[in-house]
């Protein structure tokens, strides 16, 4: 599948490979029953399309953020832009200064 790199925002292959045990049940005492290996699926009265399925499985598998890794990146980071990377303030330093200030 080709994604879109974030870091670099060119062209990413992603070679999606998910193994996926349904198991149809109707309630939640046959869910209790099933082994773990098996993800339950509840079904009702209403049809069950499998393209849902899949597409839902599909998404499920992706990267959340799909980048490639950093000495395969188009991308050049500078020495000064890896220092800043590699430090960042704690979100509650704000606090903290706010507290000493009383």
């Amino acid at each position: 599948m080709r994604l879109c790199c974030q870091r670099c925002m060119g062209a990413l292959d992603h070679e999606v490979d998910a193994d996926i045990l349904l198991a149809l049940v109707s309630g939640v005492d046959e869910e209790r029953r099933l082994p773990e290996r098996f993800d339950p699926l509840l079904v009702g009265d209403k049809p069950i399309r499998l393209r849902d399925l899949v597409e839902d499985e599909l998404l499920l598998a992706l990267p959340q953020i799909p980048m490639h890794e950093r000495d395969v990146c188009g991308t050049s980071i500078s020495s000064a832009e890896a220092q800043q990377e590699g430090f960042r303030a704690s979100p509650f330093s704000v606090l903290g200064e706010l507290r000493r200030g009383r």
